[in-house]
């Protein structure tokens, strides 16, 4: 019997459950298709690889998706859209402005500097899954289509090694695209400075802080 088989397929069945219920079955424009690399993952989510903590890796035990799983599927499926680090602070963290161009905005993304060499202005990729229930943390931009409410982004350049398929994938954003994503990222540091996510996968989704007045720097 080849269990790789049957594993692969119970894979897919438990992907498909997952997506029916969490309403991510929606197709992407400019789908990622990019592999994820275990071993930059795992800087980011040690706790998903130490054998003590293997049911953490369930995302649900009722549904049976492992967190490794859902983030394969989500690079392979989600939406590639720009990303810019507007905040670096070597060997402490750094800062990355995730765009989303259903709703034209931008999520800000924390991570801790494992000498990754990020500087202001560098561009990143992010590739984004979308929901219905609305984020805190975002402000729709005057082209948001209206779609979606919220988004969940991953950095495909901090858990994918292929770098000349992401820089093939950054080469077909438009220019536009990267100004816009640079320029709402800044305005938005500037005016919430203390509003992020944890930009490491699984953690993404959820804002730390809302964008309520105590957290504007107009305070």
């Amino acid at each position: 019997m080849n269990f790789n088989i049957l594993y692969r397929f119970g894979k897919k069945r438990r992907l498909k459950k997952y997506n029916a219920i969490r309403n991510n079955s929606a197709r992407a424009s400019h789908p990622g298709g990019f592999p994820l690399c275990h071993q930059k993952t795992k800087l980011l989510r040690p706790d998903l690889y130490d054998i003590r903590c293997l049911y953490k890796n369930l995302v649900s035990i009722h549904i049976g998706v492992t967190w490794l799983e859902l983030f394969t599927d989500h690079l392979t499926t989600g939406d590639t859209r720009a990303a810019v680090v507007v905040n670096s602070i070597p060997g402490d963290h750094f800062e990355v402005a995730a765009y989303t161009d259903e709703l034209d905005c931008v999520a800000i993304l924390r991570f801790k500097d494992y000498n990754y060499g990020y500087n202001v202005g560098d561009r990143m990729l992010t590739v984004n899954r979308y929901g219905y229930e609305s984020d805190e943390d975002l402000i729709p931009g005057e082209m948001d289509t209206g779609s979606y409410r919220s988004f969940t982004p991953i950095i495909a350049n901090l858990v994918c090694s292929d770098e000349g398929y992401i820089l093939s994938k950054m080469s077909d954003i438009r220019n536009w695209e990267w100004n816009r994503v640079y320029d709402l990222g800044l305005e938005y540091k500037q005016k919430y400075p203390n509003v992020y996510r944890d930009g490491a996968p699984g953690y993404s989704e959820y804002p730390k802080f809302s964008i309520s007045p105590t957290n504007s720097s107009d305070n």
